[in-house]
C-alpha cells in the first residue's frame, strides 16, 4: 500500500523496510520508507496512428516539466479516451514507458525522464437509429454507455438498449421495444425502435385517490408508476397482508391496477 501511494506522487522505485519490535503490551512495528527519485518528466513521445496523433500531442504534452504521477496519466488516458470516442473511436487502448534521460545537470532528487505514450485507436464505429420519431438520434446517443466506458461490445450495446428504452417508458411510451446489431465487422451499431402510441393517463383505477391524483393526466411515467406500486405493496404490508401483489396495466388511456392481496396475517406471539 506505502509503494502504491508513493507511485501515484510519481515515485516509481521506493524501498519500505520493516522491523517488528515485542514488547510486554504487544508488538510495536517499525517502518523506514525510502521513496528514492521522484521521476520528472522532460520529454513527451507519442506514437499512435497520423489521423489522431495531433490529439494525442495535445493532452500529453500538457505533462511536460511535471512529475510522473499515475493519477494525473491515468487522467490522461481517459481525456485521450473520451476524444477518441466523440470522434467514432471506441475500443482503444493507451500505454505508456519512460526512459531516463542523462544529463550533465541534474537536481538531486529528482529523475528525468523521457514519457513515451502508445495509442492503439480501436475500430471506429458508425452509430445509427431506426423508427424514433419522438427524439432525435442525438438525445438516443447520449444515452448510450459507449461514451462512458469509451467501448462497443455486445455488453454494452445491451445496456443501452436498456437505458433507451427505460428513456421512452418514462416519457409517455408504456409499450415501447428496442432492439440493436452490433455488425463488428463493419463497425456499424443499429438501434431499431418501435415506439408505440403514447400515453396521457386520463384515468386511474384500483387505487384510491391520494395515489391516482399523482399519477392522472400526466404521461405515462414507469418510474413513477413503480414508486406508487411499491408505496401501495408497502402500505397493504403494514396492513398485515405479508403477500401483498401489486400488478398494473395500460387500457386505452386508463392505468389499471389490480391487487391481490392474499392473506391477512397477525403476529400473535413474538419467541427470543
Amino acid at each position: 500500500y506505502v509503494k502504491l501511494q508513493l507511485k501515484l506522487e510519481g515515485y516509481y522505485f521506493p524501498e519500505v523496510f520493516w522491523r517488528v519490535k515485542k514488547e510486554k503490551s504487544g508488538y510495536k512495528v517499525f517502518m523506514n520508507v525510502v521513496p528514492g527519485e521522484v521521476l520528472w518528466i522532460k520529454e513527451v513521445e507519442v506514437f499512435s496512428p497520423s489521423e489522431i496523433k495531433s490529439i494525442a500531442i495535445s493532452i500529453f504534452k500538457a505533462l511536460q516539466g511535471k512529475f510522473l504521477k499515475a493519477k494525473v496519466l491515468k487522467e490522461s488516458f481517459e481525456k485521450l479516451k473520451k476524444e477518441l470516442a466523440k470522434r467514432g473511436y471506441f475500443n482503444s487502448a493507451v500505454d505508456f514507458d519512460f526512459s531516463e534521460v542523462k544529463s550533465a545537470f541534474s537536481v538531486v532528487g529528482r529523475k528525468p525522464v523521457v514519457l513515451k505514450i502508445f495509442v492503439k485507436t480501436g475500430k471506429k464505429y458508425a452509430i445509427k437509429f431506426e423508427g424514433n420519431t419522438h427524439f432525435p438520434d442525438k438525445k438516443l446517443l447520449s444515452l448510450t454507455t459507449f461514451f462512458e466506458s469509451y467501448s462497443i461490445d455486445e455488453f454494452e450495446v445491451k445496456e443501452s438498449s436498456e437505458r433507451i428504452e427505460k428513456f421512452y417508458k418514462n416519457n409517455g411510451f408504456p409499450f415501447v421495444k428496442v432492439s440493436a446489431e452490433l455488425k463488428a465487422k463493419e463497425g456499424i451499431v443499429i438501434f431499431k425502435i418501435r415506439e408505440g402510441r403514447k400515453v396521457l393517463i386520463s384515468e386511474v383505477k384500483g387505487v384510491g385517490k391520494k395515489f391516482a391524483k399523482r399519477l392522472k393526466n400526466k404521461l405515462f411515467n414507469l418510474e413513477l408508476v413503480e414508486s406508487v406500486k411499491s408505496e401501495l405493496e408497502k402500505k397493504y404490508r403494514s396492513e398485515g397482508f405479508a403477500k401483498v401483489k401489486v400488478n398494473y396495466f395500460v387500457k386505452g388511456n386508463c392505468l389499471c391496477f389490480d391487487v391481490e392481496k392474499g392473506k391477512k396475517f397477525l403476529i400473535e406471539k413474538v419467541v427470543g
